[in-house]
């Protein structure tokens, strides 16, 4: 077995500095993957994600211990959303306690890792290996839970941070927290391909990798939800803060907002501030003594766009990591012309926009269907053609949202329950409504948000060893969580 360094222990800390407790949990850490490493053999976990595992079990463990509140922001957010600790598994509530080692958390994080390393599938919570490998994992943390040290410098640390009155120390929280704490860290490649296109569309794919991996973490960190209940870093931060008993700072951070990483029109300044607006025409002021660097009148005269994230905290808009200038105003105007042919294409889904507070889906036997439906309905063109492809689709549906207007999904008559729908069919749908649920590349979020409110996924299932009943019932308790956990769409 390769042995975890301290150099492994620090990097996924929330904090990077040594602590006089690394050594015992470090110890921990071995000790897990040890343990791990015997019973996976050769058909269990490989060495790398068992060594994930074995460190995240040991943030866990220190995180309890200490109570620094990471894992007690997930249980108590989620008690609130659902009425119970944790999804999934069979849970004596009286006997549960938070601020304790608890099989069943051990439990989750082994399959939490486990499933963000098989994205390409959905892991059996209760996988009987799974369940054995948690069992001795357990063993190994109850057994020490007494005698572990509390890691009291870490906590006062991050709550020194988290009472600063000025605004980049809570930035680094965030920042670490989405990045390096056990619970947010397996989210982060989920979000990775929409995180850099949306900074190749504005700086390129030239920016160095330094200061594009400084913007990742920004827009992680405050424009994306993240983590098992896909929250956003913020909401996870405020959860902590009030388990430390820090009202006020929680209600500050909980105010945080937070722009897209775009172009900003320079209208004017004054001795405080800049005034810039966006391409829908809204307007902010910016603190000026915010950007890095003097920004001297002569500076600004030339400035026309900035390039930056816009962030609001404590009353006040400053930039949010990177920014640069524009010498002319030509990208932000093609922006607004961009915008504008946006809007005017969500415009033409007015009309379906108006339909769907009377009826959200409809369902249909062929694509030739579909198209009629449009013509007649809606007026459109008798000559409107589509390709073979298209032509092919068999039972396809409609979702129309009051948001996005029409939504097509391929084949979801077959898939979705509705007893306007006689397309509707069991066995295909035991087969591929899970895919509904938890792939935004199956269905998009505000179909699926639908579908879970009004209880339209009934065989959505997992194939499980005991019973196919307990199979169904671990996706049908658990339908809003494991879209939140699985899909990396902001669900």
């Amino acid at each position: 077995m390769n042995r975890i360094t301290i150099h492994d222990w620090r990097k996924g800390h929330l904090d990077a500095m040594s602590f006089v407790t690394d050594a015992y949990y470090l110890r921990i850490a071995n000790q897990l993957a040890a343990i791990g490493t015997s019973l996976s053999g050769d058909g269990g976990l490989d060495k790398g994600l068992m060594k994930e595992v074995a460190l995240s079990l040991a943030y866990y463990f220190e995180d309890v211990v200490s109570g620094i509140g990471v894992w007690q922001a997930f249980t108590t957010k989620h008690k609130e959303l659902y009425d119970r600790f944790l999804p999934f598994y069979e849970i004596d509530e009286a006997s549960y306690y938070p601020d304790e080692v608890n099989r069943v958390d051990v439990a989750f994080l082994v399959w939490l890792y486990v499933q963000k390393s098989k994205s390409e599938s959905v892991i059996n919570p209760e996988n009987p290996f799974l369940m054995m490998l948690s069992v001795a994992l357990y063993e190994v943390l109850d057994e020490a839970f007494e005698r572990a040290p509390i890691n009291d410098d870490l906590l006062n640390l991050l709550q020194a941070e988290a009472v600063e009155a000025d605004f980049f120390p809570i930035k680094g929280l965030m920042m670490r927290l989405a990045t390096q704490s056990f619970l947010l860290r397996p989210f982060i490649e989920g979000r990775r391909e929409a995180i850099d296109g949306e900074i190749d569309a504005i700086l390129g794919d030239t920016i160095e990798p330094s200061p594009r991996a400084y913007e990742f973490k920004t827009i992680l960190a405050f424009n994306r939800t993240t983590g098992p209940l896909s929250l956003y870093t913020r909401d996870w931060l405020v959860l902590m803060l009030r388990q430390w008993g820090m009202e006020a700072q929680a209600a500050r951070v909980a105010a945080i907002e937070s722009l897209p990483f775009g172009l900003y029109l320079l209208d004017g300044f004054d001795d405080c501030h800049l005034f810039v607006q966006d391409a829908s025409g809204c307007s902010y002021k910016v603190l000026r003594d915010a950007f890095d660097g003097s920004l001297v009148d002569a500076q600004l005269r030339e400035h026309k766009v900035l390039v930056s994230s816009l962030v609001k905290y404590d009353g006040e808009w400053m930039p949010n990591g990177l920014s640069a200038w524009y010498t002319t105003r030509l990208p932000f105007d093609e922006l607004v012309r961009l915008k504008a042919s946006q809007e005017q294409e969500r415009g033409k889904g007015d009309i379906f926009r108006a339909r769907s507070k009377k009826k959200s889906m409809r369902y249909f036997k062929t694509a030739q269907d579909y198209l009629d439906w449009l013509k007649q309905d809606f007026g459109l063109s008798e000559y409107m053609d589509m390709p073979d492809d298209f032509m092919k689709i068999d039972r396809p549906a409609v979702y129309l949202s009051e948001e996005e207007g029409l939504l097509y999904v391929p084949g979801g008559a077959r898939v979705i329950y509705d007893r306007d729908n006689p397309y509707y069919d069991p066995v295909f749908a035991r087969a591929n409504a899970l895919g509904f649920l938890v792939s935004e590349a199956v269905a998009p979020k505000e179909l699926v948000r639908y579908l879970v409110d009004n209880r339209m996924l009934p065989d959505a299932h997992l194939k499980h060893l005991h019973s196919a009943e307990r199979g169904l019932e671990l996706v049908q308790q658990n339908m809003d969580f494991m879209a939140r956990c699985l899909r990396n769409d902001g669900y």
